[in-house]
């Protein structure tokens, strides 16, 4: 009996494994675009004032952004991607954790859009890819 119910749970816990490397999930914001990896610098503006910012995009579906040390705005880090043309991210910023969405549209090497935070806090962003 007891080696029925150990065999039964090593079953159980393999069958339930969360790793399948055979099915990927979908980045849940689009396609990763080669065309937005690399790094971004402008201004970010809204209900904290305008302030210098550099967004750092991966190819891995990962980014980050950060300002100047006096900047009113946290530093964020998220997952993005694009689909229909829009750049969308979402993630947290790293002194409260509010959760942030940003979508844009690029426009040659510019990245015009808007930022919305869980905190109500909103405004919009221009930045140049380097």
């Amino acid at each position: 009996m007891n080696k029925w119910i150990l065999t039964s749970l090593i079953v159980l816990c393999f069958s339930c494994s969360s790793d399948n490397d055979d099915n990927p999930q979908p980045n849940p914001f689009g396609e990763i675009d080669p065309a937005f990896v690399g790094t971004w610098e402008g201004e970010i503006d809204g209900s904290l004032g305008t302030s210098e910012v550099t967004f750092s995009i991966k190819d891995n579906g990962t980014m980050t952004s950060a300002g100047p040390s006096d900047s009113p705005y946290c530093p964020y880090s998220g997952k993005w991607g694009v689909k229909n043309g829009q750049f969308k991210s979402e993630g947290t910023d790293s002194c409260f954790g509010s959760k942030i969405t940003m979508t844009a549209v690029l426009s040659g090497n510019m990245l015009d859009g808007s930022w919305v935070a869980s905190s109500g806090n909103s405004g919009s962003f221009t930045i140049q890819k380097q």
